[in-house]
């Protein structure tokens, strides 16, 4: 289970006993819930009183498993364990290198609507969200404030982290087609500008056939390895 800890929540009791925990609405068993407890979540983050039944969790677009400096300046709550440090300490003891794979790239949600969860909501009133596509909601690739943030979480992974092999973005490195199909030159000068901001090694996992790469998601990254932007290795998926 992973549950928000905002303070009003959590220090409060329902008439069953049991203490709140900030959770989606849906994974509140029975819906024993109340409203206003959790302001560091979104509108669809409500306290639950009924997480000891089970299945209570937050929006995992909303959660981070490592410490992030980058982050936390969005002013909300999203730190659900030190997964990497656990990760990076038991990858040195069995001599197996560790990856920090940034998987949702510049995907902000998944979801029917732009403000939700607790982390698209913050993008969305930053002016940082393109358009929807395929059920997701994507950053614009074109915003340097977009870019500049998502530099900022891989690097505080590489300086927080030493052991640290490097960081992985992959195929939601993207812009899709739905979006505008005049974005290949876009997510190129993307790429360089966060590789030029991030001092670590960088993996990239680009879509397969390559045609698919440009003409669905705007990423010429056959171009990328020809011109030897800087991604220290490219691993086709």
């Amino acid at each position: 289970m992973s549950s928000g800890d905002d303070p009003e929540c959590v220090t409060s009791t329902a008439t069953n006993g049991h203490h709140g925990h900030c959770v989606t609405v849906e994974s509140c068993p029975y819906a024993y819930y109340v409203s206003g407890k959790c302001p560091s979540y979104g509108f669809h983050v409500k306290c639950c009183y009924s997480c000891h039944l089970g299945g209570c969790q937050t929006e995992s677009s909303s959660q981070i498993y490592f410490h992030s400096q980058t982050f936390e300046s969005l002013g909300i709550r999203g730190f659900v364990g030190d997964v990497l440090r656990w990760a990076v300490e038991e990858g040195q003891k069995a001599g197996i290198e560790v990856w920090a794979w940034f998987e949702y790239g510049l995907m902000a949600s998944w979801s029917s609507s732009p403000t939700v969860p607790a982390f698209s909501t913050a993008a969305h009133n930053r002016g940082w969200m393109r358009g929807e596509a395929n059920g997701y909601w994507w950053m614009d690739a074109g915003n340097t404030e977009v870019l500049d943030f998502l530099a900022g979480m891989m690097q505080d992974a590489l300086d927080n982290y030493p052991g640290l092999a490097g960081v992985q973005l992959d195929d939601h490195f993207a812009q899709p087609s739905q979006l505008g199909t005049d974005l290949v030159l876009t997510m190129t000068n993307a790429a360089r500008r966060i590789l030029g901001q991030v001092s670590g090694r960088v993996s990239f996992s680009p879509i397969v056939p390559t045609s698919l790469s440009v003409n669905g998601y705007n990423v010429d990254w056959v171009s990328w390895v020809k011109e030897d932007i800087g991604f220290h290795e490219y691993v086709p998926q």
